[in-house]
C-alpha cells in the first residue's frame, strides 16, 4: 500500500504528461469521429403464412409442394441465398457504387450520381477508381486487384481515359462539382457476396414465424432498397410458382376428368343395357349374405386397382417425358411415405431447373448439374414406383384370394348376378375417381383465384434516425481511460525498471 502511495505521489509530479496524453488522445478521438462514416440501422420483419391444412385449397397447396414451409428455417435459407441476391443486384444495378468525400467522410451517392463509369469490355477484376476534380483538371487513381494502383491526370472527361486496365469512360449526367469521388466497381459475384454480408436474416426463436432483416450500414438508403427488393422478389417468385403449378395441375385434371367421365358413362350405359336385356330389377336380396363378406375385400380391391392405375400413369409420364421434365401430382393416393417423399423431391428439383433455365443457358454448369441431379432423382423415383407396384400387386393377390373365396359362393346364383357385380364394380371405381378429380379441380380453381401473399409484412424496411456508430459517448470514455491509463502504465514500468537496476534507491529517497 505504501508503494502504491509513493507511485501515485511520484507520478503526480509529472502532471503535464497527463495533459499531453489527454490532448493527444482527444485529437485522435476527434479525428476518428470526424473521419469515420456514420452507421445506421435498417430493419424490417415479415411473418410467414403457413397453410393450416384445414381447407381444400390448403390441402392442394401442400399436395403440390407450393407455399411456405412449416419450418421457417427453410425460408431463411431462401432469403439468404445467392440466387435471390443476384436478382436484387440485377434489379438495383449495384455492381458499381459511387461515393463522395464530405467533411472528411466518404458518403455514398445513391440513388443518383453525377456521372457514369464505363469499364473496358472484358474486365474481369474488381476496380476502385478515386477521382479528384479541381477546376478543369482531373486526377485519377485506378486500383485493381491484379495490376496494383496507377495514377493519371486528364484535362477532360469527354474522351476515354487510357489506363493500365484499358480505356475507361466517365460520362457526366450533370455538372460535376469540385471534390473527391470514389467509384467501387465489383464483379457480379463479389457484389452478391457483399450484399449478402450486409443483410442479416434471423428469427427470434425456432418456433417463431417472424423473420427479421437487419443491416448496420453506412449506406442506409441503399440497404433499405435492397431489403425491399428482396421481399418483392420473394413474393413474386412464390406467386409465380403457385400459378405455374396450379395451371399445370388444371391441365392434368381436365384431361383426366374427360377420360374418366367417358369411362363412367360407358359403365353406366352397360349396366342399363344389361338390366333391360335380362329384365333384372333387384339382385341385392338374392346374394346379401355372401355380399356382406365380400364387400370389405371388394373395397380393398378397388383401392388397390386405383393405386396401380395411378402408379402406371405416373410411370408412363416419367418414361415418355425422357429429357423433358415436367411436374407430376404428388398426391398419388398410394399410402407410401417413400413414394410421396420422392415425388415431392422430384417436383422441387423440376421447379428449380425451370427457374434456372429462365436465367441461364443450357450449357451453364449450374443447369447441367441440376439436370444430372434430376436424372438421378427420376431414376430413383422409377425404382420406387416399381417397388410400390410389386408390393401393391402382392397385396392385391392376397386380397383377391379372399375376395374370390366369397365370390365363388355366388356362382350357384344366376349368371346375371356375376355379370352385374362386375359392371357395378367398374362403375363404382370410375365414379370414385371422377368425384375425387372434380373435388381437386375445385380446390385448384380456388388456388388460382387466391391472391394471398406468402408473407405478411410486419415492419416495412425502416431507417432508424439515430446513428449507431461512431458513438460519441464511447469515444469520450475511451479517450479518458486511455489518456490517464497510459501515463500510469508508463510510470509503473519506470518504477519497475528502477527497482530492477537500482534496488537500494526508493521513491521516498528520490523525493
Amino acid at each position: 500500500m505504501e508503494d502504491l502511495k509513493n507511485l501515485l505521489h511520484w507520478s503526480a509530479k509529472y502532471w503535464y504528461i497527463y495533459i499531453i496524453s489527454l490532448v493527444v488522445c482527444a485529437a485522435i478521438g476527434i479525428t476518428y469521429y470526424c473521419t469515420t462514416p456514420f452507421k445506421f440501422k435498417v430493419n424490417a420483419s415479415v411473418m410467414l403464412r403457413t397453410p393450416s391444412g384445414g381447407s381444400a385449397q390448403d390441402q392442394l397447396i401442400k399436395m403440390m409442394g407450393v407455399g411456405v414451409s412449416d419450418n421457417s428455417a427453410d425460408e431463411i435459407e431462401i432469403f439468404s441465398s445467392a440466387t435471390l441476391m443476384e436478382e436484387v443486384v440485377n434489379r438495383l444495378n449495384v455492381e458499381k457504387l459511387y461515393y463522395t468525400k464530405v467533411e472528411g467522410k466518404w458518403q455514398i451517392l445513391y440513388p443518383s450520381h453525377p456521372f457514369e463509369v464505363v469499364l473496358p469490355e472484358g474486365c474481369r477484376t474488381n476496380v476502385t477508381i478515386t477521382m479528384t476534380k479541381d477546376g478543369d483538371k482531373y486526377k485519377l487513381k485506378v486500383k485493381d486487384s491484379r495490376d496494383g494502383t496507377k495514377r493519371f491526370r486528364v484535362a477532360t472527361l469527354s474522351e476515354p481515359i487510357k489506363t493500365h486496365i484499358g480505356d475507361i469512360s466517365i460520362n457526366a449526367t450533370k455538372p460535376i462539382e469540385d471534390g473527391k469521388y470514389r467509384i467501387v466497381c465489383l464483379q457480379k459475384q463479389w457484389a452478391i457476396n457483399y450484399m449478402q454480408h450486409q443483410v442479416e436474416v434471423s428469427r427470434e426463436s425456432r418456433e417463431s414465424k417472424i423473420i427479421h432483416f437487419t443491416s448496420n450500414t453506412t449506406s442506409p438508403r441503399l440497404m433499405r432498397d435492397v431489403i425491399s427488393t428482396m421481399l418483392d422478389i420473394y413474393t413474386n417468385q412464390s406467386t409465380t410458382d403457385k400459378t405455374m403449378v396450379a395451371s399445370e395441375t388444371e391441365t392434368f385434371l381436365n384431361a383426366r376428368i374427360s377420360s374418366v367421365a367417358y369411362q363412367l358413362d360407358s359403365a353406366e350405359a352397360a349396366i342399363e343395357t344389361y338390366k333391360r336385356v335380362n329384365q333384372i330389377a333387384n339382385l341385392k336380396a338374392m346374394a346379401e349374405t355372401y355380399r356382406n363378406h365380400s364387400d370389405a375385400y371388394e373395397h380393398k380391391l378397388l383401392q388397390l386397382d386405383a393405386d396401380l392405375t395411378m402408379l402406371d400413369y405416373i410411370n408412363n409420364i416419367l418414361i415418355s417425358s425422357q429429357d423433358d421434365y415436367s411436374l407430376i401430382p404428388s398426391e398419388t393416393g398410394v399410402n407410401d411415405a417413400t413414394l410421396s417423399y420422392m415425388v415431392n423431391t422430384y417436383n422441387l428439383q423440376v421447379m428449380t431447373l425451370q427457374n434456372l433455365r429462365q436465367t441461364a443457358k443450357q450449357d451453364n454448369p449450374t443447369v447441367v448439374i441440376q439436370v444430372e441431379k434430376l436424372k438421378q432423382t427420376k431414376q430413383t423415383l422409377l425404382n420406387t414406383i416399381e417397388q410400390c407396384r410389386q408390393a401393391t400387386k402382392l397385396n392385391r393377390q392376397n386380397v383377391k384370394s379372399q375376395y374370390d373365396l366369397y365370390v365363388g359362393r355366388l356362382q350357384d346364383l344366376p349368371e346375371q348376378e356375376r355379370h352385374y357385380l362386375e359392371l357395378e364394380r367398374e362403375r363404382n371405381a370410375r365414379e370414385k375417381q371422377y368425384l375425387y378429380l372434380v373435388e381437386q379441380q375445385e380446390a385448384n380453381a380456388l388456388l388460382l383465384s387466391s391472391d394471398a401473399m406468402p408473407a405478411k409484412i410486419v415492419e416495412r424496411p425502416t431507417i432508424y434516425p439515430e446513428s449507431i456508430s461512431p458513438d460519441k459517448r464511447i469515444i469520450i470514455i475511451m479517450v479518458i481511460i486511455i489518456a490517464f491509463g497510459l501515463p500510469v502504465a508508463l510510470f509503473f514500468f519506470i518504477q519497475i525498471f528502477q527497482f530492477l537496476y537500482s534496488p537500494k534507491k526508493s521513491l521516498s529517497e528520490e523525493n
